[in-house]
């Protein structure tokens, strides 16, 4: 319960993921940086929510990207975008 309401305060948007990647926690400040409800998030790809192509438009595949390596390997990345 505390933790709940420390992550519906937080002004930073904070999701969690399962090891597939989808969606099993986000505060209110995380869906509507994405443009959602917290509500309808749970069970989507984060993925496809947030690093979809390449800065050129190409496809990004998940196997390729940072979440992926995270949730694979525990490395840390920063993305920026």
């Amino acid at each position: 319960r505390q933790t709940e309401m420390i992550l519906r305060a937080a002004s930073e948007g904070v999701v969690g993921t399962d090891t597939d990647g989808r969606i099993v926690l986000v505060n209110p400040a995380a869906a509507q940086i994405l443009g959602y409800r917290a509500g309808e998030l749970g069970g989507r790809e984060l993925h496809t929510l947030v690093l979809h192509s390449r800065a050129d438009g190409s496809p990004f595949p998940y196997d390729e990207s940072p979440l992926a390596d995270t949730l694979r390997s525990g490395r840390k990345h920063r993305v920026r975008g």
